[in-house]
């Protein structure tokens, strides 16, 4: 059955340059392997949970975890709120699961109530020493996340960005910490969420948010959250986008 949840963006100018972070609040289960395109932080409700790696593991209330690097997780009773951080890169010296101390406990409410200050805390917490992105790719990510069908090209990137192919695709990971093309598919991926919630099927949501099918749909839920897309809807309460 589909969750009562709405979800919501809230617009803010913020000192991330634009990037969005993302908020799921998800019942109690499991999270098959898979990797995170965009850095997240876990916090357990009323439970630690538990990330489980190939190699390590750790059970905590709060888990932050590197993106691309292979994790299951278990979420007990009370459920976990799941944070993404668009466009946040680590510091090299941060281990890829870290537990994080309680006093950010209270940014899950924070992104609920609209309020950036501790996100923001949160943020600068992880984020290593870099300047601010380039305002030519904040303006092409708004419109990657606004109309994520049209599935830029990487030849009309190197042209907005008035550089080689190679060179524009380099400085877009640079100053996304994301590669073109899976900045793509995470924006894909949220618009998918957005609109099932909205209450489209998944199969027409994920193909009006640019992929191919539902099988490609399915593919792409399972490599990036570690669900099927129905299981994954099913045990989301909230989603807001802030």
């Amino acid at each position: 059955m589909m969750p009562s949840c709405k979800p919501s963006i809230a617009s803010n100018h913020r000192r991330n340059g634009g990037f969005r972070n993302h908020l799921f609040s998800f019942q109690h289960g499991e999270l098959a392997m898979h990797k995170n395109l965009m850095p997240c932080v876990l916090f357990g409700v009323s439970s630690p949970v538990l990330v489980a790696g190939e190699n390590e593991s750790l059970c905590a209330d709060i888990v932050c975890i590197k993106p691309d690097v292979p994790h299951a997780v278990s979420i007990s009773g009370g459920g976990a709120e799941i944070l993404f951080l668009d466009g946040l890169q680590f510091s090299q010296e941060r281990p890829d699961f870290s537990s994080l101390d309680e006093s950010f406990s209270a940014v899950p409410k924070a992104v609920k109530d609209g309020e950036v200050t501790a996100i923001e805390a949160l943020r600068n917490e992880l984020s290593r020493p870099m300047p601010d992105p380039d305002q030519q790719v904040l303006d092409i990510a708004a419109r990657m996340y606004a109309a994520p069908m049209r599935r830029l090209s990487q030849v009309e990137l190197a042209e907005q960005l008035g550089l080689e192919r190679t060179q524009a695709l380099k400085h877009f990971k640079s100053n996304t910490g994301l590669t073109f093309r899976k900045f793509k598919i995470w924006c894909a991926s949220i618009a998918t969420v957005r609109r099932v919630i909205a209450g489209d099927n998944i199969g027409a949501a994920g193909i009006d948010s640019g992929f191919s099918d539902a099988a490609h749909v399915a593919r792409t839920a399972r490599d990036v959250f570690g669900i099927t897309p129905s299981k994954g809807i099913a045990a989301l309460t909230q989603f807001k986008t802030i």
